[in-house]
């Protein structure tokens, strides 16, 4: 009898030692699932953040991509420009032509001085337009190189883009700007010029 009750003693003592085992386990398990929690909680958080700046970046990507083309029509309309300045050149170089042979021909046909004179204050005005004209088009030509500049450095921007990338994008757009506002001086002196012709 009495070996009955300490055997039982003993298993009641192990079952014990088991449960007290098991609910610190259970302990153990509860504070691990808690970091767990904390951990998932931390991440989300982190994706939410940078599901931000992917948004934000993609916003000014496709603010850069508007300014980009806004660049490619500008340039083009540039080299429009020039093109149809060759055409003028040929015509005011066509007009010069004509006025010197006229010249040629009053002198062979003995005209009066003022009439050779009349043409030669109109062929020295004619070479003033043709001289405003070719700084023209010199000041047309380095704006399209500083804007094909430019956008080259929009596109590496973009292919790098981070915080201070983001930051010279804007200094960029501020000098598109500024830019922007001299071709306007330019396209005024460009059309007083041709109106003076």
């Amino acid at each position: 009898m009495k070996q009955s009750i300490e055997a039982r003693d003993r298993k009641i003592a192990v079952l014990s030692e088991k449960l007290n085992s098991h609910l610190s386990l259970f302990d153990s398990i509860e504070k691990e699932a808690f970091s767990v929690k904390q951990v998932v909680d931390n991440v989300e958080r982190i994706v939410s953040e940078k599901e931000e700046v992917v948004a934000g970046l993609r916003r000014e990507m496709d603010q850069v991509s508007a300014f980009e083309k806004a660049f490619v029509e500008r340039i083009n309309d540039l080299e429009n420009r020039l093109k149809n300045d060759g055409y003028e050149f040929q015509r005011k170089n066509k007009i010069i032509s004509e006025l010197e042979a006229q010249l040629e021909a009053a002198k062979i046909s003995d005209c009066s001085r003022a009439q050779i004179e009349e043409l030669q204050k109109t062929i020295s005005a004619k070479d003033t337009v043709i001289q405003n004209l070719v700084s023209e088009k010199e000041a047309l030509h380095f704006e399209v190189r500083s804007l094909a500049n430019i956008l080259q450095k929009i596109q590496n921007a973009v292919a790098h883009m981070n915080e201070e990338d983001r930051r010279a994008v804007s200094s960029k757009l501020e000098s598109q700007e500024e830019c922007q506002m001299n071709t306007s001086e330019e396209d005024n002196r460009f059309a007083a010029a041709i109106s003076g012709v």
